[in-house]
């Protein structure tokens, strides 16, 4: 049997983007390797952000941040000069 290589619909250096927003946004999250629901809610929203479009990792990781917590953290180290509108 031949499998076929899957086309790629990310460009390796957006692969790379959306992994650091990922471990970004886990650190800041707190998420512990056994809260699964807290990890999986924040790569739903960055692979979410990035089939749309984004690919800026600090966007990414901000937009899931707020995503899942409803809010980016003051203390957050990662985007906190980034200015994002969450519609609120």
């Amino acid at each position: 049997m031949t499998i076929s290589q899957p086309t790629s619909i990310f460009a390796p250096e957006t692969v790379a983007a959306i992994n650091r927003a990922y471990d970004k946004a886990i650190g800041i999250v707190g998420a512990a390797a056994e809260q699964t629901d807290l990890r999986l809610a924040v790569a739903d929203h960055v692979m979410c952000l990035a089939r749309k479009g984004e690919n800026d990792e600090r966007r990414l990781c901000r937009l899931a941040v707020l995503a899942v917590l409803g809010r980016f953290p003051d203390d957050a180290q990662d985007g906190a000069d980034l200015h994002v509108n969450d519609g609120r």
